[in-house]
């Protein structure tokens, strides 16, 4: 009688068991160990929290500051458009300088602020003061 084969499709279970440590550990080296991935119990070591209180996990995080880049973009490209505009011809909103639409608003939904008498553009939403 001839041994018995298996066939390609079964998994045995120590090749499953190989497979999912595999993936722990990459998900602990990418991660790190006891940081809130979906929003789970986690420790409370790890960055500081926000001003604005987005972003507790870490792909929340990520997304935030995705958002983040967003809007400091957008607040140059408007005051690249102020700076291009003559010192006789200052706007006194941001729809003025024929932008896109998706201008006139942070990521977060806040309107950006103009000051049409010193021709300066900020982003009232909280941590984006600096930008």
């Amino acid at each position: 009688m001839s041994p018995r084969r298996r066939e390609a499709g079964n998994w045995s279970l120590i090749g499953l068991l190989v497979g999912v440590a595999i993936i722990l550990v990459l998900v602990v080296i990418f991660v790190g160990p006891g940081t809130k991935v979906f929003g789970g119990a986690g420790s409370t070591e790890g960055p500081p929290p926000r001003k604005d209180g987005v972003g507790e996990t870490v792909i929340g995080r990520s997304k935030a500051a995705a958002e983040d880049v967003v809007c400091r973009d957008q607040l140059r490209q408007i005051r690249m458009a102020l700076t291009m505009r003559g010192p006789d011809e200052q706007a006194t909103s941001i729809s003025e300088l024929r932008l896109d639409p998706k201008f006139s608003n942070c990521p977060f939904g806040d309107p950006y602020q103009l000051d049409a008498t010193a021709q300066t553009v900020t982003c009232p939403h909280p941590g984006h003061e600096k930008y």
